[in-house]
């Protein structure tokens, strides 16, 4: 969009009762749907969207809700995981940011950075990531909706934090300061490899909804495992502390189109098993 353009968005964005509307999206996408309407409604979104239908682990007709078709599961074997030392995207979307934490601030968009303190709701956590990575990646409505573990985790803990519920768009992340902190997420706390980290699903406008895969979501992960899953499209960032590994990015240009697996980061002592 153009300057122009995203300051016309934005005016608009900030009249809208925002958690009305996602309240509104929530109840709708949850009702049942008579199995005869729900393909042609479900090809409709896909044709407007451009999600691939065909990769759908189930007939379109089978998903009884507009909800459960956007949190849709893939066919086995459609994502590969590369294995031990080298970490996988959490989520199919656009690697939309990415470097070390520095300062205790990550970057949201050019010129905007954002507190890392704030966003895990944790000092300790925050301190002990100082000098660490992250990556953000951006999941649009075309999109697979569920999060996925980027490599062996044990999640320690897991809390919601944040109230607001902003897009995540390009216009938005360009011009809301402090963005992903004001927006509703859920955090996943864990540590891997002698390594801790956090992996942050951050609702927005009409996604205010982060279901997670597991009734008690503390627990041992392999990677690949399931984490959680949105309704329609937000924002993974994946974060980890420095540790006694040193994880390496893998070349990707920025805005890159990643689906669950591809490689971002890589242990540099040869990916020995955790």
């Amino acid at each position: 969009m153009s300057e122009l353009s995203d300051r016309a968005f934005m005016s608009v964005v900030k009249i809208l009762p925002r958690r009305w509307l996602t309240r509104r999206a929530a109840a709708l996408s949850s009702l049942e749907l008579p199995r005869a309407v729900r393909a042609p409604i479900y090809h409709g979104y896909a044709k407007l969207t451009g999600a691939n239908v065909e990769e759908a682990g189930r007939p379109a007709d089978a998903y009884p809700s507009l909800g459960e078709f956007f949190a849709r599961d893939l066919k086995p074997g459609l994502r590969e995981w590369p294995g031990p030392g080298v970490w996988g995207s959490p989520a199919d979307g656009r690697l939309s940011a990415r470097g070390r934490i520095r300062s205790g601030s990550l970057i949201q968009a050019k010129g905007i950075r954002y507190s890392l303190r704030d966003f895990v709701d944790s000092d300790e956590l925050a301190d002990a990531c100082e000098g660490g990575h992250y990556a953000t990646v951006y999941l649009s409505p075309a999109d697979y909706h569920r999060v996925h573990a980027p490599a062996a985790l044990d999640v320690c803990a897991v809390r919601s934090a944040g109230g607001e519920l902003w897009p995540v768009n390009g216009p938005s992340t360009r011009r809301v300061d402090g963005l992903f902190v004001r927006n509703e997420r859920v955090i996943f706390e864990f540590e891997s490899r002698g390594m801790r980290g956090a992996l942050v699903m951050v609702g927005a406008t009409v996604v205010g909804s982060v279901r997670t895969a597991r009734r008690s979501p503390v627990g041992h992960y392999r990677q690949g495992d399931e984490l959680g899953a949105f309704l329609l499209g937000s924002t993974v960032v994946l974060i980890t502390a420095a540790g006694t590994h040193s994880l390496c990015d893998v070349a990707r240009a920025d805005g890159e189109r990643v689906v669950c697996g591809d490689a971002i980061w890589c242990f540099d002592d040869a990916g020995t098993s955790p």
